[in-house]
């Protein structure tokens, strides 16, 4: 038990560092909380507190006159800005790309290629400052002012599943790459011809697409919040489930309900699709309003999956969770 008590104020330490120094402050760490047992024949518990909050003892670690963000976000912020504004970049270029091959380049459209690369970047910075400043005010000031005791570590932390930070960098760029292509580019979602006329069939219609636009944005919004959380959040725990379940709950269901509404498709794609050499024996418009509905029932299991997991993983190391909020009610 004392070895797991030291392993996990250890965690707590290191985890608030920039990866190229936790091994080194792990490690000194050891020796240091080894020296003291030693010493004054003291127990883990004295030795630990004597050491102070984890979070205060990783402060002093660093130079304090860097921090834009406060101590206790402030190099995961960086790393999410260093993470996320590349993603963001990367996701317009490649849907400009698409763009270009489909309805052909000029200088006016790359001109207005530059332009989304620097608003892009300056959104991203701006929303994820202001999200990590709100953070950062609400809970600094909280840990500095609580006194820190033993009974705060959480000893089965340690043992808890890690949450695959790649599957987040993933979804948010394909989630940004679509978000992009729905709001500079919806008439590159359509069937297209590779002659020399460039001629396309739109999947859906611009009208009607553009008054449904923001309803996707906010799905899209939402489901790139959840993400992110998996970036932020290294373990799975209770705290994650509650903030990421509704999220996704949310974000399905609005994206799920805004591709099935009813004229959102082309009226005229079965014509425009047999004119464009398609087969005349099939419904191409029914085929369409087929699969949609069969990705959004499968959409729909995933979340039944993802919200098992999340429950599973989160609970399942933080059962003395359950019993204290039992406790309370």
């Amino acid at each position: 038990m004392n070895h797991q008590l030291i392993e996990a104020y250890i965690e707590e330490v290191i985890r608030r560092l920039p990866q190229q120094k936790r091994e080194d402050i792990k490690e000194e760490l050891k020796s240091l909380i080894e020296d003291q047992l030693e010493e004054e024949n003291s127990s883990v518990k004295k030795v630990l507190e004597s050491l102070g909050d984890p979070k205060i003892l990783a402060d002093k670690y660093l130079d304090r006159s860097a921090y834009l963000i406060g101590p206790n976000y402030y190099y995961t912020y960086i790393a999410t800005l260093k993470l996320v504004v590349p993603i963001v970049l990367l996701a317009i270029t490649i849907a400009t790309m698409i763009s270009f091959i489909f309805n052909g380049i000029s200088v006016e459209k790359v001109f207005e290629f530059f332009g989304s690369l620097f608003m892009g970047a300056l959104q991203t910075f701006t929303w994820i400052t202001i999200g990590f400043a709100i953070a950062s005010k609400t809970t600094d000031k909280k840990f500095e002012k609580d006194k820190w005791s033993v009974k705060d570590l959480d000893v089965k932390k340690a043992k808890s599943k890690k949450i695959s930070k790649s599957e987040g960098i993933v979804s948010i760029f394909f989630i940004l790459l679509i978000l992009v292509i729905f709001n500079v580019y919806p008439e590159v979602i359509a069937v297209h011809s590779f002659s020399e006329q460039r001629d396309s069939v739109l999947i859906f219609d611009l009208e009607r697409f553009n008054e449904l636009l923001i309803w996707f944005n906010i799905a899209f919004a939402l489901s790139f919040a959840q993400n992110l959380l998996k970036i932020i959040f290294e373990t799975y725990k209770p705290i994650y489930a509650f903030i990421s379940i509704p999220l996704k709950i949310l974000s399905t269901a609005i994206f799920a309900i805004t591709i099935l509404q009813t004229g959102l498709l082309n009226a005229n794609f079965n014509q425009e699709l047999i004119a464009f050499g398609f087969s005349s024996e099939y419904d191409w418009l029914n085929i369409l309003e087929t699969v949609i509905l069969v990705a959004v029932i499968l959409s729909v299991f995933g979340l039944v999956v993802e919200i098992i997991k999340d429950l599973y993983y989160s609970f399942k190391y933080n059962k003395d969770f359950i019993i204290r909020l039992k406790r309370k009610n």
